[in-house]
């Protein structure tokens, strides 16, 4: 595993994109994998406002996207019924699972995933 890959939760981005100096330190320089949940959460989330949609494309084309694989979405299918998560969640974990990279978060509906994922809090 790359030490500077790493998987980035939704919320993770957010505060990035709010200017947040941990959400920058872990992001710049490092190669951002996100979800392609993450990628629809973002770009729905500010789907009036055209500066902000702007913003996101921008730093959206940093990040490597990962569509549904069949090998995600058998991970998913098994987190979501195990761990109880919703489904975007579910995506994301997997993916980070699938990819065997950490998975960068800022809130705490990770946490219990860290038996299965290498789970790093923001």
């Amino acid at each position: 595993m790359n030490d500077r890959a790493i998987v980035a939760d939704t919320s993770v981005l957010i505060h990035f994109l709010e200017g947040n100096p941990e959400a920058r330190e872990w992001l710049l320089g490092r190669e951002v994998h996100i979800s392609i949940a993450t990628e629809i959460e973002l770009l729905t989330m500010c789907a009036t406002k055209r500066n902000a949609q702007e913003v996101i494309s921008q730093v959206l084309a940093f990040c490597s996207i990962w569509d549904i694989s069949p090998s995600i979405k058998e991970r998913c299918v098994w987190l979501r019924s195990n761990y109880r998560l919703k489904l975007a969640d579910s995506l994301v974990a997997a993916t980070a699972a699938t990819l065997n990279m950490p998975l960068i978060i800022s809130d705490n509906d990770f946490k219990r995933l860290r038996e299965v994922i290498e789970v790093r809090l923001l």
